[in-house]
């Protein structure tokens, strides 16, 4: 037995299989059925076995041995392997029902295809499946009808119509067309043709499996030695059950780590091996993956896949797109390859790992390891795939997640909170955490004498001034992970995406992260922008003493952070702050983005004062003194009007709590966007926002930047 281990992250997640067994049932899943499966397709008109590709680029840049892609994007013409399940299926389904010994009558007699006519066959599907066993329905000369759910697009709909089949759509996800196509068999007598099984409904999908089969073969065949990977989609866990059957019975003790991969949004597997039991995930299963979009697991294949798959794990969908796209341009020497969504998950997955050490050492993924992964669809929506292949690099929100989980264990309590008071040893750490990340993505790093840290991505026109973007990494006594770091992450994805699409902007673009934002060590809060903008001397604000009794500026000098530079070396041209919602307003309206028109102000340096208080209840952000701090009109109408172009939700707010924005206005035109928090919580150990938050406001922020950054 396997030890219980797993972890799992917005970009990728990992659990090993602890039921892992030493045998394999072979009631319904075995050799003899591969072997009939194997011989029968075979001899169907057009067969030719599917490419095995060497991609020596892919594998370079993973830092792996070799990456082996069985490439299924032609498979008889259907565009995936599902036409050797669902047709032989249906071949084998018919020849029974019609009581032949030659099973070639199917397409050479017309007597038979008349008979054969006389019955319906139907299924439900995401796409694939349902062309396979239409395809099948067609060669075979059945009558066919699918089923497909509220999201399968119209494209896909449309290819299986070509094959003569009807096609039904049903409300609701993957699960609930399965049932569909279940009720309307029994009430018309029609024959459902599944690749997943259900109580009493075993064979057919046993058939398709063993369909499946002739994939592994023709692997088998084409590689010299078993590969120490098989990276395969999981979906309802058919073709990945398959083929972990044919690798088990062919390669016994030498077969290689069998590793499952799933959408985060669609993760049947990924929590069934890790509860040890089926576990059926519900929700609308809304995945670019369309034909992993499957919630509950398919009892046969959980019988091999519990005892013989060694790890399951999940991709984001970030990750896919960007594996399309690499395969789509052939790294190094590899050929150009055309991948569908669910056909790049395995390479997702090794993309995933090069970039996450502790996910490649779980998987013992190095650079001796030979990894198989399954090319299972190509091109099977053109709509979809051009797309996804031509569309420009776009900030990654599961990258920005994953940045401010990292921060945010820098200080991490016991409870879950977060403490990095300003210019303690936490917030050394996360100021070096944070200058780290900025010198990886080349920027030039410049710290003022206060210590506020700068970032600056050059722009084609230097001279020009910048366009600034932050706010802070320092917290108060305990807060959770988003706060102000969202600003100044955010702002960071936003240049990381830049460079990876090869932009270069007029304007050069600057991350800021502002000292003493919160002041609950020093008063008075927002003490870094306001030296900055040269609202607070910089004398004055070193004298500052803290609650503990410390000197500002000798903790500032003795973490390290004293910069050279003067307060406000830098003369922005406008100044953009992301951020958290400070109260329930925008959830409790439904909206994703706030406008903020104003802010209510701090007037000087007196604005918030400090009292020693012992109070009882819910911790939740302060509001600040009512002397309402004005920002650009001009910056006000672009985010609204940027956020009508992406079709986000918005409202203009007065805000009611301090930001390093309102003090910026005094020397820039300034504007703020405001995302939701989850219950309206901030500067509280709960505090977070959606990830479709902030994804919303990473989005509108970076449209309006780009935009800033060329202006005259």
């Amino acid at each position: 037995m396997l030890e219980r281990a797993g972890f799992r992250s917005p970009r990728a997640g990992f659990v090993a299989n602890r039921l892992i067994a030493d045998d394999l049932p072979s009631e319904h899943i075995n050799p003899q059925g591969f072997a009939v499966a194997a011989q029968t397709i075979k001899t169907w008109p057009a067969y030719t076995p599917s490419p095995l590709h060497h991609l020596s680029g892919q594998a370079g840049r993973l830092g792996l041995g070799e990456v082996f892609y069985k490439d299924e994007s032609a498979r008889f013409g259907l565009g995936s392997f599902k036409a050797l399940g669902g047709a032989y299926a249906v071949y084998a389904l018919l020849r029974e029902k019609l009581q032949l010994g030659d099973g070639s009558l199917l397409w050479t007699d017309q007597a038979t295809r008349k008979a054969a006519k006389a019955i319906t066959v139907c299924c439900a599907t995401d796409g694939n499946h349902g062309r396979s066993v239409a395809w099948g329905a067609e060669l075979f000369g059945a009558s066919c009808v699918i089923f497909v759910h509220e999201t399968v697009s119209q494209a896909r709909c449309e290819a299986i119509a070509a094959f003569g089949a009807k096609v039904s759509r049903v409300k609701g996800n993957y699960d609930d067309s399965v049932r569909e196509a279940q009720r309307q068999a029994e009430a018309n007598c029609w024959h459902v043709v599944s690749d997943t099984s259900y109580q009493g409904y075993i064979d057919i999908p046993c058939k398709v499996m063993h369909g499946y089969g002739l994939m592994a073969q023709e692997i088998c065949d084409q590689l010299a030695e078993a590969p120490s990977h098989v990276v395969v989609q999981a979906g309802v866990g058919a073709l990945a059950a398959s083929l972990c059957a044919y690798f088990w019975y062919r390669w016994g003790t030498k077969r290689p780590r069998f590793v499952l991969v799933e959408p985060m949004l669609a993760d049947c597997y990924f929590q069934s091996i890790s509860a040890g039991h089926p576990v059926a995930v519900t929700g609308s299963l809304q995945t670019i993956m369309a034909g992993l979009a499957c919630g509950e697991v398919s009892p046969i294949a959980w019988q091999i896949l519990s005892r013989a798959a060694d790890d399951a794990c999940v991709v984001c969908e970030d990750d896919v797109r960007e594996a399309m796209r690499s395969l789509h341009r052939g790294e190094s020497s590899d050929p150009s390859v055309i991948s569908g969504e669910t056909g790049a998950a395995g390479l997702a997955l090794l993309q995933a790992s090069q970039a996450m050490p502790h996910l490649a050492q779980v998987l013992g993924l190095d650079a001796h390891s030979r990894v198989l992964i399954i090319g299972s669809e190509g091109n099977t929506d053109p709509e979809i795939y051009r797309a996804i292949i031509h569309q420009p690099p776009q900030p990654r929100t599961d990258y920005l997640l994953e940045q401010l989980h990292a921060l945010a264990q820098i200080g991490l309590q016991d409870d879950g909170a977060c403490a990095r008071l300003a210019l303690t040893d936490q917030d050394r750490i996360g100021r070096d955490w944070l200058v780290d990340v900025m010198k990886s993505l080349d920027l030039n790093v410049q710290i003022d004498q206060i210590g506020n840290l700068f970032g600056i991505f050059e722009g084609a026109e230097p001279e020009l001034d910048p366009i600034m973007t932050g706010s802070q990494i320092d917290t108060v006594r305990t807060v959770g992970r988003d706060d102000g770091c969202l600003g100044v992450l955010a702002g960071l994805e936003i240049i990381r995406c830049m460079q990876a699409a090869g932009i270069k902007p007029r304007r050069s673009l600057v991350v800021c992260a502002f000292t003493n934002d919160e002041g609950a060590r020093y008063g008075p809060d927002m003490l870094g922008s306001l030296v900055f903008a040269q609202a607070m001397a910089l004398e004055q604000a070193l004298r500052v003493v803290g609650v503990d009794g410390s000197l500002l500026g000798e903790e500032l000098a003795r973490i390290g952070y004293a910069g050279p530079c003067k307060p406000g070396h830098i003369k922005a041209k406008a100044f953009i702050e992301l951020h958290m919602a400070h109260g329930p307003i925008l959830e409790q309206a439904g909206c994703q983005i706030g406008v903020v028109q104003g802010v209510q102000g701090v007037e000087g340096v007196e604005g918030i004062s400090w009292q020693g208080l012992e109070i009882v209840g819910q911790s939740n952000h302060a509001g600040t003194t009512p002397i309402p701090v004005a920002f650009d009109l001009d910056l006000i109408n672009s985010i609204e009007r940027l956020a009508q172009a992406h079709r986000l939700t918005y409202q203009r707010i007065i805000y009611g709590a301090g930001h390093d924005a309102q003090i910026l206005a005094r020397v820039c035109p300034t504007a703020m966007i405001v995302i939701s928090s989850a219950r309206g919580l901030s500067h509280n150990p709960a505090d977070y926002s959606h990830a479709e938050a902030i994804d919303a406001g990473l989005q509108l922020l970076y449209a309006l930047l780009r935009e800033l950054c060329e202006v005259d």
